[in-house]
This record gives structure tokens, C-alpha cells and sequence, in this order.
């Protein structure tokens, strides 16, 4: 669910292709554990969706082995189990996801109550889902503990600017509030500041109910490029539009030398300046100031358009661009590179 409300406001109407996941993530939360050489684990199965062979994985971000999911090869569709093993845990906040196929599920588990927290590495992409850094005008996803409501909430607009607050969440870059795209108890969307530009880093904090987070440190780039996923797991098909605004799939691939729009964020300052918030209108289109270039199948394409996406937040780009008309066809990779800054591998579209 960490892009549904995003999702929705791009209005884009876009199809996830491949394997799907249901719960699209997992938060669990257990009670205090200290340094217990044993706890009592917890199972979550998932239902994904698709065709074919699947190979299956867990990864975690802090706090060791404690995720695993099995089997680890099956056929989709497939309803694995997540477990998931506090054991010798101390208190805390601790993310980890699991893959299946083409699907990635993100999983929070909470030891204790340690109240609202953000951990240092819990500032991704929103579209990427990479982190590190971030740049102005970014849309980013935070992950912690108790960071937002209990119940979702999603985008909310007055007198034509998003909101920075939802329910009690507010997100602070500094002394500057984010507006939202998104909240729900462990993840929030928010889009990076502008006024961050020109600065190495910057602390980030999350309140809920009054409680502010431990301030993190995150670095601050000039461009931080991710490409949307139609899955929203930041690998895979891309969540773009075929010459005739149809959604690009394997089942209906755009022709050599068609245009293709994608949609990115990480491009940094725009010119003209764009206020936080704003939903863009079609007379006045800020684009990057950074260089825009796109390699579709290996080769580069010619870039029609590249800025601010028409009634969308500032921070989403879109980028017009045309299939070179040489490249081989099926599920080619396509890059973003904005100034000297690559988006992450692992992304396609459809040609044919």
C-alpha cells in the first residue's frame, strides 16, 4: 500500500504487471523483549498473484536474521509464510521486506514501545524505493514506529496546495514542514522541501500526536532520480503511458519509435521556481535544471519533454520520451539520468 495514495492522485489508472502481492506490506508490532535469548515469533502469509516460476527471499535492514519466508521456489500464484523472530531483540524499530518474483513486500516489526521513531535509514525514494540521500522536491516514503494515524490518510489539499499536516502527522526538514501525500501508523509520503537546495544535510523529524521523533541526519543531493513502478516496488515494469495514454504492459507493448511517458521524481530545483505543495497547472510547467537524458533498450532517446507533470504535486516528473527505433524488442531497461545522477537499475517497459 506504500504508493496507493500516490498512486491515485497521478490518476494515471495504471495496472501492476507481473506478481502482485496482498498485504502489499506487513507491520507487526511485539511486546518488550530486552536481550531474551528466546521470544515466541509471529507467522503472516501472503497471497501473490501472477503466472510462472517464482524465486522467493527475505532481506533485513537492521537488527539481524530475524525474517524468513518460505518456500523459497514456487509457482504462482502462491500464498507463502513470513515469519517473523524477535529473538534477542531489544527494543526497537527494525525493517525488512520479502521478495517473490517480481513482488516486494516491505515488513516492519516494533519491539516494545519506543514511541514514535524514525530510524536513520528509514528515508527512501518513494518511487526508487533507495536511499541515502535526498534531494529538493523529492517524494519520499519514511518507515518507523507510531509515525502516523492508525487509520490511512491520504492526500488532502486546501486552496490548492497539499496539506502538511494529516490527522496529527507533520514531517519537518529543518524548520520546514512537508507537505503529504500520505499517513498511515509506521509509513508517510512527503515531499522534500525546496528549501533544502543548497544545503549537505539536513534533520528530519516526524511528529504524531504532539511527539516528535529523535531528529535524523539525512545528506541532501542535487538530484536524486527514481522511475515509478507500475507495482510500486521500484524494479520491474514501469508505471508509464503508451503514445495513446493506454498503460504500457507486456500485454500491450508500445511500437519502435512511439512516444512513451514515464513518471520520476528526484530532479532537484525546478525553473521556474515551484512552491511546496502546489499542484501544477498546464500554463505554467517548471522543469528541471538539471540535464535530462533517458536510455531506453541500451540506446538514447530523444527526450520531447521533460518537467513537472499537468495537475499533479510538484516533485512528480514527467518525461515524454520517444523508443529509439532500432533497439530489440520485449521488456527493454530504460535509466533516467538527471545532471550526473543514474535512477536505480532493474526498470522496463514493454516494446514491441
Amino acid at each position: 500500500m506504500s504508493l496507493v495514495c500516490l498512486l491515485l492522485l497521478l490518476a494515471a489508472n495504471l495496472a501492476a504487471q507481473g506478481a502482485t502481492a496482498n498485504p502489499a506490506s506487513i507491520v507487526h508490532a511485539f511486546p518488550s523483549n530486552g536481550t531474551a535469548a528466546t521470544a515466541t515469533a509471529a507467522t503472516a502469509t501472503v497471497s501473490v498473484s501472477g503466472s510462472g516460476p517464482a524465486q522467493l527471499a527475505a532481506a533485513t535492514q537492521s537488527g539481524g536474521n530475524w525474517l524468513s519466508v518460505t518456500p523459497s521456489t514456487g509457482t504462482l500464484p502462491l500464498t507463502p509464510t513470513v515469519t517473523m523472530d524477535p529473538s534477542g531483540l531489544p527494543d526497537g524499530t527494525y525493517l525488512g521486506a520479502i521478495t517473490i518474483g517480481s513482488a516486494s513486500v516491505p515488513v516492519t516489526i516494533t519491539v516494545g514501545n519506543p514511541g514514535p521513531r524514525l530510524p536513520a535509514n528509514g528515508i527512501v525514494n518513494a518511487a526508487s524505493y533507495q536511499g541515502n540521500a535526498i534531494s529538493p522536491g523529492e517524494i519520499v516514503a519514511l518507515f518507523g514506529t507510531s509515525i502516523g494515524p492508525q487509520v490511512p490518510y491520504g492526500t488532502q489539499v486546501w486552496d490548492g496546495v497539499v496539506t502538511t499536516r494529516l490527522a496529527a502527522t507533520r514531517v519537518w526538514f529543518g524548520t520546514t514542514l512537508a507537505p503529504l501525500i500520505y499517513a498511515y501508523a509506521n509509513q508517510v509520503a512527503a515531499v522534500v522541501p525546496y528549501s533544502v537546495a543548497g544545503t549537505t544535510t539536513v534533520q528530519v523529524q516526524v511528529e504524531n500526536l504532539v511527539a516528535r521523533t529523535p531528529p535524523i541526519s539525512v545528506a541532501v543531493q542535487v538530484a536524486t532520480p527514481g522511475l515509478f513502478t507500475a507495482d510500486a516496488s521500484g524494479k520491474g515494469q514501469l508505471a508509464a503511458l503508451n503514445q495513446d495514454t493506454s498503460p504500457n504492459s507486456p500485454s500491450n507493448p508500445a511500437a519502435l519509435g512511439s512516444i512513451i511517458v514515464l513518471f520520476a521524481t528526484g530532479a532537484g530545483v525546478m525553473n521556474p521556481a515551484v512552491a511546496d505543495g502546489t499542484l501544477v497547472t498546464s500554463t505554467q510547467l517548471p522543469a528541471p535544471v538539471l540535464p535530462t537524458q533517458v536510455s531506453i533498450g541500451g540506446q538514447n532517446a530523444q527526450v520531447l519533454y521533460a518537467g513537472a507533470a499537468p495537475t499533479l504535486i510538484a516533485g512528480v516528473i514527467q518525461i515524454n520520451a520517444r523508443i529509439p527505433a532500432s533497439i530489440a524488442t520485449g521488456n527493454v531497461p530504460v535509466v533516467w539520468t538527471i545532471g550526473n545522477t543514474t535512477s536505480p537499475s532493474g526498470c522496463t517497459v514493454s516494446v514491441h
